[in-house]
């Protein structure tokens, strides 16, 4: 009968769980009393698990010797050591592991609600809205808990009028190491003085800004983690018996200070508790062996049955056993027995506890995965009948809970036993459910890609294949005086439909172990394979004929004549492709890049010299091949993050910024004045757009000279004021797009050219000046928010550009497959010639506040998108310019006046 009451205020307890904003919450009863009555949390963004850890043998080694040796981020938290070493029955320090994506917003939608977001949850980390699920924050809200919160202004988008009291500070801009920091000390200690509050939330975010301005191992980490170091010893000093400590990272940070992905420095970060009460057991009382790792989602139940609140409904956590601390409430007093029963007695009713904070953890996820199995029906069946067989042992021990120590040694330890094998089934279902929601929401289901992927290559194939034959019957039909009709009966459809039903059905069975798609979308996709299939091979039946007589000695005649310029350029296209699919494709592409571009201008090379072109284009050649090894040694060009001005001494300031700034400035005039419609003087009147222009290249030029010169003499802007400092490129930004409205307008008063019209010449001519105008409206916004180093990449971008159209117009490749071939390597090459990867840890966050001080998401959203996508763009903007004759325009030997 007991057993059966403490199931039933278990489900009371519980229940209270579901997210419903419209009901008043009370406490609730429950059968697991408070442990702690307040607590203090501080996250500290981008808190690495060894930024915390102390390395002693790093002070041996090196402090005398050779400090420098130690990294900045190393023994930056002595007081973590400390604590450990004098209380370490009060403090404990986990490894926090996070799950992916490690960014800020899912992680706190992660650290509140105990749930799995996923990738594509990504796309709410700048423009955050509010987590309508239910989450800690909410039952603190529903139980009359006050919370006082600072920092981070994330957390008012995520939880909006949820505080009794909030202090926000602007988050987004890298470049500020300091106002976010410096605003929560502000108003932390004062806060833990005062009686009107229960939880204080305080979020750090100057080590994340450390990380993302320079990198990992910088000075500036080591003065903010001592800044850390002494807020947290004030923190400890104030804390009452009645309250707990827990400092923890929502996810590391790469070594070049980035995150986003799912590498080990991203997903590692520290949890410290620590209580003025003795937690109750460390792991080697609970487990085999000790445990110093937890997942992040594991926060959330503790955090509830720490503080007395209903675990939130779709937690997927499970809770710290080490961090619980059994009130006295719940232990009775044997004195009056012999030492060793009334410790053993101790323990049972201290293990009873901990295993009824489980229980009720337990009893709440299989609620949560029955109801999302009975709405979703997701969850693969046999992996579902496991788990909860699983839970089905756990009640089968729950009796223990309501027995009263006995008074024989013998039977002690039996219950004892007993407890902690109840402690470790319960331990056992919460990691298998939590583990079989992962493997739903966020493991690749690989079965269903292959599947979508041939889907895909297949419906390829048949167009492709429907339109050659389609040109085939059209040559026929002329030569042959015959043709074959290109309709398709319906009758492909429906017997395709029913093969693929057919089949689906046949390997249902199968499909039910392996993948977690529908069976619906299955059958529909067996139907899409099989109707595939089968119009392949009725077009393939019906247009034999054509298909050989004109397909194969035709079309692939002409194309296998020219086999190296075009079947080449191909092939290499083709298998980058199917290199995207290797899992180590992303640290070699660089050198892919590379390797690809060389070997088709390798093509051109040899092309070159059968035709016996002037030696200046077999030079162009080669001068294009020297700019692609070039990038190799200026790869790091574009990552502000990496190597930001501050850090550039005078020297590399001039030779690696101003001197190739200076040539692309001169490369621009001189394209500028080449392509004018007049050459006699560019102050004429029918020159008025390249003498804009051409004051915009130096306008521009001087400001970026004059704005990277500052970053040197006066870091941070600390003399001048950052508001004078974001003159300069608000002045770019300004000029630029000034200049691009005009070139729009220009474009839309003077229509599209006309290849009839007997001044086509003109119009053309006039389409090759739009494009370079454009190429200098976006040059110089580009190379402000790439950083100081990105004048060389820019400039080899020009060079390489320049060569290629020459290369092309001498060898009549205008709009041709190795063209086509070589600017769509261009646009990868430099893409990871900026610094760039295909990862999320690699967005250069601090390129949206060049300029600005504040965050604005539209602003900038579209200055990162342009730092992101800037040689895609500029690919673009002067891809146009292979389709017309520019070698005249752009050649010196074009006129004697643009000589």
């Amino acid at each position: 009968k007991s057993s059966h009451l403490d199931v039933s205020s278990l489900f009371e307890f519980t229940s209270l769980s579901e997210l419903d904003h419209n009901r008043t919450t009370t406490p609730p009863p429950t059968w697991l009393s408070q442990q702690y009555a307040k607590a203090v949390v501080l996250v500290v963004d981008a808190l690495r698990y060894d930024f915390a850890m102390y390395d002693a043998s790093l002070e041996d080694k090196f402090l005398h010797s050779a400090p420098s040796k130690i990294p900045f981020f190393k023994n930056g938290l002595p007081l973590f050591h400390q604590l450990l070493q004098q209380q370490p029955n009060n403090t404990r320090l986990f490894k926090f592991v996070a799950d992916p994506p490690t960014v800020t917003m899912q992680r706190l939608k992660g650290l509140t609600a105990g749930s799995l977001p996923t990738f594509i949850d990504f796309r709410n980390n700048f423009d955050s809205p509010e987590i309508e699920e239910d989450n800690i924050i909410h039952q603190l809200g529903q139980t009359g808990r006050r919370v006082v919160f600072m920092g981070d202004d994330t957390w008012m988008n995520l939880f909006p009028g949820k505080f009794t009291r909030a202090y926000p500070y602007p988050s987004f801009n890298v470049k500020d190491l300091h106002t976010v920091d410096n605003g929560v000390i502000e108003h932390l200690l004062p806060e833990m003085k005062t009686s009107d509050w229960d939880v204080i939330i305080g979020h750090f975010l100057g080590v994340d800004h450390v990380g993302h301005r320079y990198e990992a191992n910088h000075p500036a980490m080591r003065e903010k983690l001592t800044q850390l170091n002494g807020v947290l010893a004030e923190v400890v000093e104030q804390m009452d018996d009645d309250t707990i400590l827990l400092v923890f990272g929502d996810h590391g940070m790469t070594p070049d200070g980035n995150h986003g992905g799912t590498t080990a420095e991203e997903i590692d970060a520290a949890l410290f508790a620590y209580s003025k009460k003795p937690f109750s057991f460390d792991g080697s009382e609970l487990f085999a062996q000790q445990r110093h790792s937890v997942h992040q989602i594991d926060l959330v139940p503790t955090m509830s049955l720490q503080l007395g609140l209903p675990i939130p409904f779709n937690s997927l956590g499970t809770a710290i056993p080490e961090l619980f601390v059994v009130p006295q409430d719940s232990l009775s007093s044997d004195s009056s027995q012999g030492h060793r029963i009334s410790a053993t007695k101790q323990l049972i009713r201290r293990l009873q506890y901990v295993a009824k904070g489980l229980v009720l953890n337990c009893w709440q996820l299989r609620r949560y995965l029955q109801t999302y199995e009975e709405s979703a029906q997701k969850f693969p069946s046999h992996i579902m009948a496991a788990v909860l067989e699983s839970y089905a042992h756990v009640e089968r021990h729950m009796n223990i809970l309501s027995e009263s120590p006995s008074e024989s040694g013998v039977v002690l330890e039996t219950q004892v036993s007993q407890l902690k094998d109840l402690i470790s089934l319960a331990m056992q279902f919460l990691r298998e459910g939590g583990d079989m929601c992962r493997g739903i929401w966020t493991t690749f289901d690989l079965l269903s890609m292959s599947f979508g992927i041939t889907l895909l290559l297949l419906s390829l194939l048949f167009k492709i294949l429907l339109f050659f034959t389609r040109k085939c019957n059209e040559y026929y039909k002329d030569v042959e005086k015959g043709s074959v009709s290109t309709d398709l009966p319906l009758s492909n459809l429906l017997i395709g439909s029913f093969i693929g039903i057919v089949s689906f059905f046949f390997t249902r069975p199968l499909l039910q172990n392996i993948s977690n798609i529908s069976e619906s979308m299955f059958c529909v996709g067996y139907c899409a394979l099989c109707t595939l299939l089968l119009l392949i091979l009725t077009v393939c039946n019906r247009f034999r004929k054509q298909l050989w007589q004109v397909g194969c000695r035709r079309l692939f005649g002409d194309i296998f004549d020219s086999f190296s310029t075009s079947v080449v350029p191909i092939v290499l296209g083709v298998l980058h492709g199917v290199g995207l699919f290797s899992n180590s494709y992303i640290l070699a592409e660089p050198d892919i890049y590379r390797f690809l571009t060389c070997s088709v201008l390798f093509l051109y090379l040899r092309k070159a010299i059968s035709k016996n072109l002037p030696v200046q284009f077999i030079l162009y050649c080669i001068g294009a091949m020297i700019c692609v090894g070039l990038t190799r040694t200026f790869e790091t060009a574009g990552r502000q993050e990496a190597v930001d001005e501050e850090q550039l001494s005078i020297f590399e300031l001039c030779w690696r910024t101003y001197l190739p700034l200076l040539l692309s400035s001169f490369l621009l005039i001189r394209c500028c004045r080449a392509l004018s419609p007049s050459h006699t003087s560019i102050y004429t009147k029918e020159n008025l757009a390249s003498s804009w222009f051409f004051v915009l290249i130096i306008l521009n030029t001087i400001l970026l000279i004059v704005y990277w010169a500052l970053q040197i003499m006066d870091p941070g802007s600390q003399t001048y004021g950052l508001a004078v400092a974001n003159l300069f490129p608000k002045t770019v930004y300004l000029l630029s797009l000034m200049s691009l409205c005009f070139v729009v307008l220009s474009v839309l008063v003077r229509g599209a050219p006309d290849n009839e019209n007997k001044d086509s010449t003109v119009s053309f001519g006039r389409v090759r000046q739009t494009c370079l105008h454009l190429g200098v409206c976006f040059f110089y916004p580009l190379a402000l928010i790439l950083g100081s180093e990105s004048p060389m990449i820019l400039f080899l971008f020009l060079v390489q550009v320049y060569f290629y159209i020459q290369l092309n117009q001498a060898l009549s490749y205008n709009l041709s497959v190795p063209s086509v071939t070589l600017w769509y390597l261009l646009s990868g090459q430099y893409f990871l010639a900026t610094g760039h990867r295909p990862t999320f840890s690699s967005l250069q966050i601090s390129s949206a506040f060049v300029g600005f001080e504040q965050f604005n998401f539209w602003l900038s959203g579209s200055l990162l998108a342009l730092n992101t996508f800037c040689a895609q763009l500029m690919c673009a903007v002067t891809f146009p310019l292979l389709l017309f004759n520019t070698i005249g325009a752009l050649s010196p030997s074009s006129s004697s006046s643009s000589s």
